[in-house]
């Protein structure tokens, strides 16, 4: 973590701004082809070059500490089980903050929260950096990207970035590295920790763990949200829209694609049928779950190349075996896999002070136009819903 984050990463509890407690740092030099973007930012050189390996987030307000370890904050409102691992082998300096009054969070997770954790962890844990994301090249993925957001490539120089759900990270890189953003990405799962690794020497480039449901991010301090694939896997998808849309100033923008509920034929047919699938292979025991997968892999292979004609106009990448095997991981062991019609998205918009709604059509084939529910709206600075509160544990 860059001593940067600390102007856009913030507390899960109150959203405030954070102070970094360090215990192992280095320095890291700025590339050279990001000097001049450093330099205009305005921020002090340190920032960019500190680099903060292990350490403590402090929150001055709710007296929290929150550690970072592996180059990443880990900031849910709960302490996890490398949480705890973590403090256990820093107990003297943990003893030491305790002394000066900060506490661990002792909240509890949302809903089904570290199955969702376990799911995309597994999913996102072999995936090879190989320039395919899904069935598109990273600048493919790119330019989709920069068409749902629905700004000129060219003004999004210098624009900020929230990428909620950022997996590991080759979207988010792809922002900051070729349209000139300077980006956050969060993720619930430890795909996060693979993204912070696979992209440590880009100082314009952050990332941080925790939850959509209580953001580790400053409140109305990007220019742009962006949610693509990821809020439909929790609980409650509103919810997690209410939380994940608070992420945009007045005059930004906000994006979201999710799963849709107004498929019909062979596409509705197909999606029941995962969604069968899914409710039995998502509870099942790891070991056997893997079978499963494996199993299913072949299937979807298979499916996917017949029905490649029907479905998308032939327009898709073949995949190898771990392309496969990723995608059906995707489809077949998250815990939740809501689906959702534009109406009802749209009106999430609206109820959270957004103007000039869009809900726009696929662009793949005409075959797929009810695929997905992809929007974006532009935030006027009305008031939102509050965030949701916090349970804390029962006393042991």
């Amino acid at each position: 973590m860059r001593q940067r984050a600390l102007r856009f990463i913030g507390c899960p509890s109150c959203y405030g701004q954070l102070n970094a407690q360090v215990i192992e740092q280095a320095q890291m030099p700025v590339p050279e082809t990001l000097r001049a973007r450093v330099a205009a930012s305005g921020g002090e050189p340190a920032e960019f070059t500190t680099e903060v390996k292990e350490g403590f987030l402090l929150c001055p307000t709710c007296r929290y500490l929150y550690p970072v370890f592996n180059h990443v904050p880990r900031l849910f409102c709960y302490i996890t089980a490398a949480g705890r691992a973590f403090l256990a082998r820093h107990a003297a300096t943990v003893a030491k903050l305790r002394g000066e009054g900060f506490t661990t969070p002792d909240h509890l997770p949302e809903p089904g929260e570290a199955s969702v954790q376990r799911s995309f962890t597994s999913e996102w844990g072999d995936y090879d950096y190989d320039g395919i994301i899904w069935d598109l090249s990273y600048e493919e993925r790119l330019r989709l990207c920069v068409r749902e957001i629905g700004l000129a490539p060219e003004s999004l120089a210098g624009k900020t970035l929230a990428d909620i759900g950022c997996g590991i990270g080759v979207l988010t890189n792809s922002l900051v590295t070729h349209r000139g953003v300077e980006a956050v990405g969060v993720d619930l799962s430890d795909a996060v920790l693979r993204a912070a690794r696979q992209y440590l020497s880009n100082p314009l480039l952050h990332f941080a763990q925790g939850s959509v449901f209580h953001l580790p991010l400053r409140k109305r301090h990007f220019d742009v949200g962006y949610s693509s694939g990821v809020l439909h896997h929790t609980y409650d998808t509103r919810r997690a829209f209410q939380s994940a849309a608070q992420v945009t100033k007045p005059g930004g923008r906000f994006y979201v694609w999710l799963y849709s509920a107004e498929r019909s034929g062979v596409q509705g047919a197909i999606s029941i049928g995962n969604n069968l699938v899914r409710a039995a292979v998502c509870r099942m025991p790891r070991a056997l779950q893997d079978a499963s997968v494996y199993g299913l892999t072949l299937l979807f292979w298979g499916a996917r190349a017949l029905l490649r004609s029907r479905l998308y106009g032939g327009k898709t990448t073949t995949y190898n075996w771990k392309q496969a095997l990723h995608a059906a991981r995707d489809i077949y062991t998250p815990r939740y896999a809501h689906h959702h019609t534009r109406a009802e998205v749209t009106s999430w918009f609206r109820e959270a002070g957004f103007v000039g709604i869009e809900a726009l059509a696929s662009e793949r084939s005409e075959k797929v136009t009810s695929i997905p529910v992809s929007v974006r709206g532009e935030f006027r600075g009305a008031v939102v819903p509050d965030s949701l509160p916090l349970v804390r544990q029962a006393a042991s």
